[in-house]
């Protein structure tokens, strides 16, 4: 009997010492609090702003010749402020849109056209349809590059907390660590200790 209990005894002892080697973080909450997580967030939601706005402003003046629209997108989506030359130009390029805009609207409206005026109207005509076709191919090209800038933040993401977890880990000798996800209890959270390390680069 007393063997019985000997043995029960260091069961619970390797029991108890098993139990100090695993680990619980809040995985979800890591991401939600990591500085380069919240930099990232900030980074993506500048970008789509950019691409908003040019979408936006290509939009608003679709009749533009190739190398206008080109000559837009440069400007609008460089990384340094436009100088003021460029603005001068923007400003150009947009208002010469409006007025080629205002002359197909009265074209449009002329019930009997000239030869002259048929010409003018079909090449304005073609010059919306290609803008439209050009923008409709951007926003798709612009969606793409976007999505995968988030799939890379993603994944930049998880692989830091990882690392800090494992440092966290290896540090405490736990050998193992689960997402507070999977387990119903757990009195080694390393959860903050895990978001400081991350926050510490």
């Amino acid at each position: 009997m007393r063997m019985f209990f000997l043995g029960l005894a260091a069961a619970l002892t390797m029991t108890l010492a098993s139990a100090q080697s695993y680990g619980v973080v809040d995985f979800a909450r890591v991401i939600n609090e990591a500085d380069v997580a919240k930099k990232n967030l900030t980074e993506l939601e500048q970008l789509q702003q950019r691409y908003n706005t040019l979408l936006q402003n290509l939009q608003a003046n679709l009749l533009l010749k190739d190398d206008e629209r080109q000559e837009l997108y440069g400007v609008i989506t460089s990384a340094t402020a436009p100088t003021e030359a460029q603005q001068k130009r923007v400003q150009d390029i947009t208002a010469l849109s409006q007025q080629r805009a205002q002359e197909l609207a009265t074209l449009r409206q002329k019930p009997t056209p000239s030869e002259t005026e048929k010409l003018a109207l079909d090449q304005y005509t073609q010059m919306e349809t290609k803008s439209r076709e050009a923008l409709q191919g951007l926003a798709q090209q612009l969606d793409a590059q976007l999505q995968d800038r988030l799939q890379k933040s993603r994944q930049e993401v998880r692989t830091q907390v990882k690392d800090a977890i494992a440092a966290v880990a290896k540090e405490k000798k736990i050998t193992l660590v689960f997402d507070t996800e999977a387990v119903l209890f757990c009195d080694n959270d390393l959860t903050d200790e895990v978001i400081k390390r991350i926050n510490k680069k």
